[in-house]
């Protein structure tokens, strides 16, 4: 009862309690105060900055100078036959072909 009357915590572990209750509350004003802050000025940017827009929108095709006609390129593209198809490199046609008086160049650039 003495503590009590001389306005004094009645244990040490109650002052402690009381000064982190004290802190935490300090805290979540600090913490409010800048969240308020950071709010206001979002507001007063908002007005300033543009909104943001889609990128404006790419061509897929071009003129083709000898016909004058549209022609698509990327992925749009028409397919087109390679000559010497790139897929085809590793073939080698054998030389018995050529003993046989069949032009070697000829074979190679068939398409199949």
């Amino acid at each position: 009862m003495d503590k009590f009357k001389n306005n004094q915590p009645p244990t040490e572990d109650c002052m402690d309690k009381w000064r982190t209750l004290k802190r935490v509350e300090s805290q979540k004003s600090e913490y409010l105060k800048k969240r308020l802050s950071q709010v206001r000025e979002k507001e007063s940017l908002s007005t300033e900055i543009p909104l943001r827009r889609a990128p404006p929108k790419r061509f897929n095709e071009y003129e083709d100078d000898k016909t004058g006609l549209k022609k698509s390129y990327g992925r749009y593209a028409p397919f087109a036959v390679y000559p010497n198809p790139p897929n085809m490199r590793h073939l080698k046609y054998p030389k018995s072909t050529i003993k046989n008086n069949v032009n070697h160049n000829e074979l190679n650039n068939l398409q199949f």
